[in-house]
This record gives C-alpha cells, sequence and structure tokens, in this order.
C-alpha cells in the first residue's frame, strides 16, 4: 500500500532526475512543432492564479481557475519562480522542469490529444492550475 510519505519521496525523486534532466522511460516522447500559438506566463507567488497570454503581439490577463488549450496546439509556458529557494514545476505526468529562485523557466507543451493535464509546483498542491484540452472539433464550435 501506497501512503502520502512514499508519493513524496517518489516525486522528490523525480524532481531530482528531473532537475539533471533524466525522465523516467515511461514518458510520452514530446513532439513538437516548430511554430508557437501562444505563450503562457505564470508566477509561482500567485498560486497560478493570474494567467497573461500572449498571441501574434497581443497579451491578455484572466484569472480563471481551469486553463483552456485547443488541440493541437503548440504552447510555451513560462514560469516566474519568485519565491524563496529552487521549485519544479510539473507540466502532466512526466516532464518536469526545475526552476531556481528569482528566475525564469520555459517549457513548450503540444497540446496533441484532448487528456487533461495539471501545471503544478511539486510538493504544494495549493500550486496547481488543472489544463482542459478542448478537441479540434469543440475548438470550431466555440466549446
Amino acid at each position: 500500500m501506497t501512503g502520502p510519505r512514499d508519493i513524496v519521496v517518489a516525486e522528490a525523486s523525480a524532481a531530482i532526475l528531473a532537475g539533471i534532466g533524466i525522465y523516467p522511460a515511461s514518458a510520452k516522447p514530446i513532439h513538437i512543432r516548430t511554430a508557437i500559438d501562444r505563450e503562457l506566463c505564470l508566477s509561482v507567488s500567485d498560486g497560478f492564479t493570474r494567467q497573461t497570454w500572449r498571441r501574434q503581439g497581443h497579451s491578455w490577463t484572466e484569472t480563471r481557475d481551469v486553463l483552456s488549450v485547443n488541440e493541437p496546439e503548440c504552447i510555451r509556458i513560462t514560469v516566474l519562480n519568485d519565491m524563496p529557494g529552487p521549485r519544479v514545476v510539473s507540466f502532466g505526468a512526466a516532464r518536469l522542469l526545475r526552476i531556481p529562485s528569482g528566475e525564469l523557466g520555459s517549457m513548450t507543451v503540444q497540446a496533441d490529444s484532448d487528456e487533461p493535464f495539471s501545471i503544478s509546483v511539486v510538493g504544494e498542491p495549493a500550486i496547481s492550475r488543472p489544463v482542459r484540452v478542448r478537441s479540434h472539433e469543440d475548438a470550431e464550435i466555440g466549446a
């Protein structure tokens, strides 16, 4: 039986390995297009509650509990770690990024399936945002 301590140890181990560029063999391969459709900027100190989006020279800020992206969008997500100490941010199940204090970290995410994922700081459940991926058909009708 897996307890809370086991989960924390597993997350910490994965974060350490990700910090040096080692990912599990079971991690889904990441296929990235060269063109970025939109950019998303988040800040650790506000718990990812305020999102700033950029697209084709335009910028807007919104506050949402659940983020929405469209399949097959390619999004660059930039996270500012404006808190003391390094943070490990997960982008879905197997993509982790270690960001030192006072620095920015970026990850490019391809929404290539309609599976939801979350952007969160490992070990800090209050700093998390679920991401809903709308299918190509739903995006066309504005759902």
